[in-house]
């Protein structure tokens, strides 16, 4: 039945944590610690479920929900006199949420190559392709502004120190691509005569993965992101990782709105 293949969880993460000097901390003046002291509750409930299309593709719907829960919040000002922003702390509950819809599709492609060598017996490659949308609607929560001398607008989030960070406020749409590669080898081993052909894992999760925003106005690609894993005689894992920037950058350094390919 389609409805025993949907997963629904509920997670809550808490933390209360200072960062201060142990120099300029005094147990008879505990008001220090109090006032670098930061905390706050999440609160996650993710939806999901896979539906098998055409038989060779799955299709991955998801809903995403959380929440932030804070004591602590900001509230900014601009002051004629010193010509700045001021920034005060609010103590009080206060709440915040987001959600996310998202859509993926995959597939595997296995490919096999013999060999007639007595060694090596055969190699496996094994590619997942995967393409997905996801959607993150625009979300006022917690948004607020003022306005300066020369009446520019500024907005900021209420929870901008909070120690789950903010809510997403700007609305995005996303075209997610990714590529996994495995590669195997099948070799004879001859100590084994239960089982003479073993495999060996040469590189195990090969990945590639960006998305584009086409909400944006600028900078739509993100990076792309590059990992591998391998194994060495079974004892040793590596893993490595990699990020490559679409976009170039200027003679100051500066990264524009412009491919590297369109020097």
């Amino acid at each position: 039945k389609f409805y025993e293949k949907i997963g629904l969880s509920y997670s809550m993460n808490a933390r209360n944590e200072v960062t201060a000097l142990d120099s300029l901390y005094n147990i008879n003046e505990p008001q220090y610690l109090t006032e670098k002291l930061k905390n706050g509750i999440k609160h996650t409930i993710p939806l999901n479920t896979s539906i098998k299309m055409f038989n060779y593709f799955s299709l991955t719907p998801s809903f995403n929900y959380s929440e932030l829960w804070y004591l602590k919040t900001i509230n900014k000002n601009w002051s004629d006199t010193s010509n700045s922003v001021y920034t005060d702390t609010l103590t009080g509950f206060a709440r915040g949420n987001s959600y996310n819809m998202a859509a993926n599709l995959t597939t595997n492609l296995y490919g096999m190559y013999s060999f007639k060598s007595k060694k090596i017996k055969a190699l496996r490659h094994v590619i997942t392709p995967s393409v997905g949308l996801s959607y993150v609607p625009e979300n006022n929560s917690g948004l607020r502004s003022y306005t300066d001398s020369s009446n520019t607008t500024y907005e900021y989030s209420i929870f901008q120190d909070g120690i789950y960070g903010t809510t997403h406020a700007t609305e995005a749409g996303f075209l997610n691509l990714g590529l996994l590669q495995n590669f195997e080898m099948k070799v004879r081993n001859k100590k084994d005569t239960v089982n003479p052909i073993s495999k060996i894992t040469l590189i195990d999760n090969l990945g590639l993965s960006t998305n584009y925003n086409m909400l944006a106005d600028s900078f739509n690609w993100s990076n792309i992101s590059l990992t591998a894993r391998t194994s060495i005689l079974k004892k040793i894992n590596l893993n490595f990782n990699g990020s490559v920037d679409p976009y170039t950058l200027d003679t100051n350094g500066t990264r524009v709105n412009k491919s590297h390919y369109s020097q």
